[in-house]
């Protein structure tokens, strides 16, 4: 703030202006921002000032001492009631020289708080404990606490580190839940979700295919529980039925003598899940493409072609002597020679 005039001098030759300025009476503050805890507080500030002032505060927290002083350089003492609400509160400390207020002192005073500065916690499926810092300025107790967690501490006053510690998880589900600490008479809490990881239990080939064969396959079960199986039939069969932890099974089917396909389980257990390992085993087949042929009186050669997955074998009926086979037995698909001999006589005839 300032205040100024002109000066105007008059000679013959014409008119000379002179500005002046003056700058109003200075006050300074040796701090205008001040952060405080909760607690009932007293401090302490310097004044600066070329004329008398007067202080007042906005809230009936803040109190002063003195409200006035002389000119030069004073003290001057604030101090503040204990904050006893969740919210932090704002007030300030005004500054007057006769009627202009010259300098301002903000005054912020925390409320009561609870805080963890974790967003969330997890734990292993074992057994373990964490430790976490719950940041207070008030008392405080564990309101709330999944069953299969405890605490070190269940109350407290204050910033403090507690320990969380939980039981071991000995299923194929997570556990979730808070863990809520909270002010005994105040709404005033903080909640922290909190899982556990499930055991693994895992079969990732759920299916498995067979030939008509005895035959096994492996079967790789990843497990940290104690399981167990079950066959649906006796042409399937496991050299392990049961364990603790990963094992490598073998799954073997006995040969099948059928014309139709077989399926079968094996139901893998653990205490709260089942898995399904389905079982599929091929059926036997003998497909010929020509069941019936014919030759001219010079006879001939041809080619017997059939689809087969099993042993066969080929013999003619009677055993007649015009009809000869290149092959007579074998297994899986076959290509046979039917050479048929001239035929001298007058008559047809014919064979199996």
């Amino acid at each position: 703030n300032f205040r100024s005039g002109t000066i105007i001098i008059s000679i013959k030759s014409g008119v000379q202006k002179i500005d002046i300025t003056q700058y109003a009476s200075g006050v300074s503050v040796s701090q205008t921002s001040i952060q405080i805890e909760k607690d009932a507080t007293l401090f302490t500030l310097n004044i600066e000032s070329e004329i008398a002032w007067t202080a007042t505060a906005s809230a009936d927290w803040i109190q002063i001492t003195p409200i006035k002083s002389d000119a030069g350089t004073s003290n001057i003492e604030i101090s503040t009631t204990e904050n006893n609400t969740i919210d932090q509160r704002k007030g300030y400390v005004y500054i007057y020289t006769d009627a202009y207020q010259r300098a301002q002192i903000e005054i912020v005073q925390k409320g009561l708080y609870i805080k963890v500065p974790v967003v969330s916690m997890t734990f292993y499926s074992v057994a373990g404990s964490s430790q976490i810092s719950i940041q207070s300025n008030t008392h405080w107790f564990i309101k709330e606490l999944p069953e299969w967690l405890t605490s070190s501490v269940n109350q407290g006053e204050g910033t403090q580190t507690i320990d969380i510690i939980t039981t071991e998880n000995n299923s194929t589900m997570p556990r979730n839940g808070y863990i809520v600490i909270a002010h005994e008479f105040l709404n005033l809490s903080h909640k922290i979700p909190v899982t556990q990881e499930a055991k693994t239990f895992a079969i990732y080939n759920k299916n498995l295919e067979f030939g008509v064969k005895a035959s096994s396959q492996p079967l790789n079960i990843i497990s940290e529980l104690p399981w167990q199986s079950i066959t649906s039939d006796e042409w399937i069969s496991t050299d392990i039925a049961q364990g603790n932890g990963n094992e490598t099974v073998n799954v073997s089917v006995t040969e099948t003598q059928s014309y139709e396909e077989r399926f079968g389980t094996i139901d893998y257990r653990v205490v709260d899940k089942n898995i399904c390992v389905n079982v599929h085993q091929l059926a036997k087949y003998f497909t010929i493409t020509d069941n019936s042929f014919r030759f001219g009186s010079k006879g001939g050669v041809t080619n017997l072609t059939f689809s087969a997955n099993e042993a066969w074998t080929i013999q003619v009926a009677d055993s007649v002597e015009w009809v000869a086979l290149s092959q007579t037995s074998g297994e899986g698909n076959g290509k046979v020679k039917i050479a048929v001999a001239d035929n001298p006589s007058m008559k047809g005839r014919e064979t199996t």
